[in-house]
């Protein structure tokens, strides 16, 4: 009995060892090689800010100087009035010249990116330029008349000046292409051109001399009258942009950039509207009642002039967020 249950012993030790082997054996085997390649090395750049990452999205915000061309324009009315009674001649005109100065403003802007590719960017912003004011706009109005009983010629002295005021403002919505150049640093330059579309308004202020001459008892009268006239111009138009910048890497989502760009604009033609109303004479108690279609008739006698949009240079500072 005792040998049978030492060789039943010894047949269980032998199975343990066996199968304890076999488990050893198993966790040793080195595990099946796979046959995908190992995932390609990211570049510092990518490393740092993923920015440079396919199908991402950029928010950038900043802004900066702007730097606008001169712009001169000029309007006239004439007004030729058929002489009566003892008139021999009278004229009046207006010349309308303004300008808008090439001084420095400010702009903001607020863009939004969409990597398509580690070098190439498709980016849509919005810009605002400030109001540009006109700096240097008058209105000198001259009067010259004649009697037929004398041989001299009259005209107003001095000639009434009147001020032209106003402003300009052209904000450009534009879509463009940014090509990146990596240099495996902190530091990328890229360059971007696209085109723009501008929401423009332009207004103006002014006055116009409008020459009256009536006959009253035995006498006539020549006089003139001060009318308000102004322009209030809305218009769109499609202009082009591009420029360089550089980019310097904070963090894995932020980093800073300086750039500068380059805008053309659209051109249109823009006339001064008369403001119907009653107005008083200069020298006489006469008043002028002016109606809607008496207004329009005065507009035909004044010219319209063009109005220029850009071009215009900007520099622009900012900050850039991965979303």
């Amino acid at each position: 009995m005792r040998g049978r249950a030492k060789k039943k012993r010894g047949a269980i030790l032998v199975l343990s060892a066996l199968l304890c082997g076999s488990v050893l054996a198993a966790e040793v085997q080195p595990a099946p090689k796979s046959d995908a390649p190992p995932p390609p090395a990211k570049t510092q750049a990518e490393r740092t800010l993923r920015v440079r990452a396919r199908k991402s999205l950029v928010l950038s915000f900043g802004g900066g100087p702007v730097y606008l061309s001169a712009w001169d324009a000029a309007s006239t009315n004439n007004q030729w009035l058929y002489p009566e009674a003892a008139l021999q001649s009278l004229a009046g005109s207006n010349n309308l010249a303004l300008s808008l100065k090439p001084a420095t403003g400010a702009g903001f802007g607020l863009g939004l990116a969409y990597g398509l590719s580690p070098r190439l960017d498709i980016q849509f912003r919005i810009d605002i330029i400030a109001n540009r004011s006109i700096s240097d706009g008058q209105n000198e109005y001259t009067l010259t008349w004649k009697w037929l009983a004398i041989p001299s010629s009259y005209s107003l002295d001095p000639s009434p000046i009147w001020p032209i005021t106003g402003y300009l403002r052209a904000n450009p919505v534009s879509l463009s292409l940014v090509a990146r150049f990596p240099a495996g640093s902190r530091l990328q330059p890229y360059l971007h051109a696209g085109v723009a579309y501008f929401l423009v308004r332009f207004k103006a202020e002014s006055q116009i001399g409008y020459a009256r001459t009536w006959v009253q008892g035995t006498s006539q009268y020549v006089d003139y009258y001060a009318l308000p006239v102004n322009i209030d111009a809305f218009f769109n138009g499609v202009g082009f942009t591009g420029g360089a910048g550089l980019e310097w890497i904070l963090g894995p989502k932020t980093a800073v950039f300086f750039q500068a760009d380059y805008f053309t604009g659209p051109s249109h033609v823009v006339g001064w509207e008369v403001k119907p109303g009653t107005y008083s004479a200069f020298f006489s108690s006469t008043p002028l009642r002016i109606d809607e279609n008496y207004a329009r008739a005065i507009r035909n006698y004044i010219s319209p002039f063009t109005v220029k949009i850009g071009p215009l240079s900007r520099l622009l500072a900012g900050f850039k967020i991965l979303l």
